[in-house]
């Protein structure tokens, strides 16, 4: 019974591994997972820089323990890469790779960010100048009425043209 428990919590912390490093693949429109994964980053930078021990490492070693098995020492990274693929693999380089590969997914997520941020305001600058040309008036007239917060308007408006934004140029208008 407790062979089988072990068992499990193995796939599950070989899951929550592959989570970790492929999970930035799935979140893409899925705000709900992009911030599970973000979650998770942190909590496997924390794991792998603090003397913490994964819960899912104590429960296997516990599990091991109950089903007569002698636990392993150290991390479950190090125990079964060891065992598995590098022997003798020296615990600080498997800690930067973690640290490291946690780090690029969150870069990925800055730049999603950023983008998005960059997307966004392409937006309202597309939507304030389309209102502008149906009414007739200039875009930082038709930007205060619709309610662009304040600063915003130079940004959308970008110094009084109509189709200019100081973040997403395109070609003034005559």
């Amino acid at each position: 019974m407790y062979s089988a428990l072990t068992a499990v919590i193995l796939v599950l912390h070989l899951l929550f591994i592959l989570w970790i490093v492929l999970g930035v693949t799935v979140t893409r429109r899925r705000p709900l997972l992009r911030w599970l994964h973000i979650s998770s980053l942190f909590w496997g930078i924390l794991i792998e820089v603090l003397p913490w021990t994964c819960p899912l490492t104590w429960a296997e070693n516990w599990l091991e323990t109950r089903a007569g098995i002698a636990p392993y020492q150290g991390g479950f990274l190090l125990h079964y890469l060891d065992a598995l693929v590098y022997p003798n693999i020296p615990p600080a380089l498997l800690t930067c790779l973690g640290v490291t590969i946690c780090v690029v997914n969150l870069g990925i997520y800055v730049f999603r960010f950023q983008r998005r941020e960059i997307t966004r305001l392409s937006g309202v600058r597309v939507l304030v100048t389309q209102i502008a040309l149906t009414q007739e008036t200039s875009a930082a007239s038709a930007a205060n009425s619709y309610g662009v917060a304040e600063g915003m308007e130079s940004i959308v408006t970008g110094k009084g043209t109509r189709f200019h934004c100081s973040i997403c140029p395109q070609k003034k208008a005559d």
